[in-house]
């Protein structure tokens, strides 16, 4: 009786030890900035009242560990969900800056996925893929978020002014929480993508 009394201590420090720190949903900002290399750090913006300055106030954990791009909150957990750029590692970031690996993704390969959001219901984790010379947005990815095994749907984009492929990278995007219309910017423009077609 001991044995399994200490069995279960054991266990149950161990699960206190890999637990992560939700977000709390209050209108924070939030950045990922890294150099490209290995590590990318968290930071809370927020505006001093007093003065105006902009003050980047990193999260306790100070890198993350990996090059992370493509975030975005996840309101149905309370977590951020991104990708490494061109690996298709799939992340979750808890309130402490921590990054914690889940599973890399069945994206295809030769895709830089640097802008990223999640759906208003939290359901998927939406990613734009580039690829080329010069690179430019050439798909969606779309990570189901609630299936066990991450499934990703591809949408291959096209440009509706040109009629072909995007003539250039976005570099990050925002779903309108109400609509669900996804916007980006890129090059100066402000680019809608639609997910049907």
């Amino acid at each position: 009786m001991k044995q399994l009394y200490i069995i279960c201590l054991f266990l149950l420090s161990i699960n206190t030890l890999s637990a992560q720190t939700p977000f709390v949903c209050d209108g924070a900002f939030y950045l990922s900035l890294g150099t490209g290399g290995t590590n990318t750090t968290f930071y809370e913006v927020t505006v001093d009242n007093v003065t105006g300055n902009v003050l980047f106030n990193s999260l306790a954990a100070a890198n993350s560990g990996a090059s992370i791009n493509g975030i975005g909150y996840r309101i149905t957990d309370n977590f951020i969900y991104g990708v490494t750029s061109n690996s298709g590692g799939l992340y979750r970031i808890d309130a402490t800056g921590q990054s914690f690996f889940i599973q890399n993704l069945n994206t295809p390969t030769g895709y830089s996925m640097i802008a990223g959001d999640v759906t208003p219901d939290g359901n998927t984790l939406i990613l734009l893929g580039s690829t080329g010379n010069p690179t430019v947005d050439q798909a969606i990815f779309e990570v189901d978020l609630t299936s066990p095994t991450y499934n990703v749907t591809t949408i291959n984009l096209t440009s509706q002014s040109t009629g072909g492929l995007l003539t250039s990278r976005t570099a990050d995007i925002a779903i309108d929480p109400i609509t669900g219309t996804i916007y980006g910017f890129t090059d100066g423009q402000l680019v809608t993508y639609d997910r049907n077609t």
